[in-house]
């Protein structure tokens, strides 16, 4: 019979499958400031997110409205048609390398994001890595919802013009008809994720049947940095390394080929819109004269960005927040919580203001790159994917984990000259010309800090998760 999952568990565990006279020392207490059952590994029977699931995952998040603009962008910066198909080939590569990298770490530990980060930061360290990754998703889930809303207005006064009445007022910076459209998307996402992560897989796999309506795109690898490092909350949930590769093998690459290909078309034709160069795929939406079509455009938009915005914005500060508390926040509350504070932020000032986009969200969004390069120098150069997953979830002074006080200081002192450098490559007007490139910057340079001066150890036990294991339907 399976263990309790109490948070007062006392475990005697097996010793790692890698070496039989290594075993871990016991017995172990699962720290109640350290574990629930949302943060707890998945067991390995069970885990649904297949092949098709990781590909419709990664289907929505390239052919969305956001990535068409940005390799427009890229056009009207003087790029040519190969010259883009040879940048996105590139930047596809980079992120299915990187993508695979944290997706194994979490299908061979079956533990989210936050409770990776304890392997290299430690038990309470790992708060950095995770709340920086958390702000960031707070921020663009409410601008993203805002985006949305915005898409549901047009839609709503195309099949009922007198709606327009109502979008004149200003409540907050948002109109009367831009609230109901706003908290109507809001709660929509609610819903999908009150079911939890079962859920989030099926609808990005019905999402996924709308890709060849809006297809499209690729970012650079800075872009998808946020999922590069949280990947493992997806990936735990997978069943082997096959399917990571295969999944993310047509779901990025192939998908980001097929993006740039259609931007290529739209771009070297140069449609026009009324007279007007396209700058954004949104314009061909505002401009269909049909409202039957129109509506099905709007529609497209919506359950895309929808199934983006869960994936990219909503998971990871749910369990973010959960891993703060979870003797009190599971993931559906702390997922309301976190989707409160997107609408207390008031999102569509933000999106409005482009100091708060560049200065904050970019500065933030360069701290990734340092934070994926510590995280996965420890796990895969000096740990060799070494790792006792119980005691990622102890508070004992000498456990492996435990460092000091529960901080690694020598991954906090990595990460901290690699984020300075990167924030300023990033932001500062003179560094211009390698600011793409600040998050693999980031990376190699935390990376590298952290790969000279982390502490070694002889042996690294290898003890699975699956003895303290939840089903994985439960997520």
């Amino acid at each position: 019979m399976r263990p309790s999952l109490s948070n007062n568990l006392a475990l005697d565990l097996p010793s790692s499958s890698l070496n039989p006279e290594a075993t871990s020392p016991g017995p172990l207490v699962l720290s109640p400031r350290l574990h629930n059952k949302d943060l707890a590994p998945t067991k390995v029977e069970g885990r649904r997110w297949g092949r098709y699931s990781i590909f419709a995952l990664w289907t929505n998040d390239v052919h969305n409205i956001a990535n068409y603009s940005f390799a427009i962008g890229l056009y009207a910066l003087g790029l040519g048609g190969w010259q883009i198909l040879l940048s996105l080939g590139i930047g596809a590569a980079l992120v299915y390398f990187f993508m695979n990298l944290s997706g194994y770490m979490g299908q061979k530990t079956g533990v989210p994001f936050p409770v990776i980060s304890r392997i290299s930061f430690g038990i309470h360290g790992a708060q950095i890595p995770a709340l920086i990754r958390a702000v960031i998703a707070i921020a663009w889930f409410g601008i993203q919802t805002y985006l949305a809303s915005v898409v549901f207005r047009v839609l709503l006064t195309a099949i009922h013009p007198g709606f327009a009445e109502y979008d004149h007022n200003s409540i907050l910076g948002l109109s009367s008809l831009g609230w109901v459209c706003f908290v109507a998307i809001w709660l929509v996402q609610l819903v999908i994720l009150a079911y939890g992560m079962e859920m989030v897989r099926r609808y990005e796999g019905f999402a996924g049947m709308w890709r060849n309506i809006f297809a499209g795109g690729a970012l650079w690898l800075a872009i998808y940095g946020t999922l590069i490092l949280n990947f493992c909350d997806f990936a735990r949930s997978s069943p082997c390394r096959k399917t990571i590769q295969v999944g993310n093998f047509w779901g990025l690459p192939v998908n980001i080929l097929v993006f740039a290909a259609i931007t290529v078309l739209l771009c070297g034709g140069q449609f026009q819109l009324n007279g007007r160069v396209i700058e954004s795929p949104t314009e061909i939406i505002a401009a269909i004269p049909n409202t039957f079509f129109l509506v099905l455009g709007c529609l497209a938009f919506l359950i895309v960005t929808v199934a983006v915005n869960i994936m990219a914005n909503f998971v990871a500060p749910a369990f973010v927040l959960s891993n703060l508390a979870p003797r009190y926040l599971n993931f559906r509350r702390a997922g309301l919580i976190s989707a409160t504070v997107a609408v207390l932020i008031l999102p569509w000032n933000l999106y409005n203001s482009p100091l708060v986009i560049v200065y904050f969200l970019s500065g933030l969004g360069a701290l990734l790159g340092p934070l994926y390069g510590v995280i996965m120098v420890d796990y895969w150069l000096i740990r060799k994917s070494q790792v006792d997953v119980p005691h990622l979830y102890s508070e004992d002074p000498n456990g492996i984990y435990y460092y000091s006080r529960g901080v690694n200081l020598r991954a906090v002192a990595a990460f901290i000259p690699a984020a300075v450098i990167a924030i300023l490559l990033a932001l500062l007007p003179g560094f211009a010309s390698v600011s793409p490139f600040s998050w693999l910057f980031g990376a190699g340079i935390a990376g590298l800090l952290y790969l000279l001066i982390a502490k070694r150890q002889p042996f690294y036990a290898d003890v699975s998760g699956e003895s303290i294991a939840v089903d994985n339907v439960s997520h």
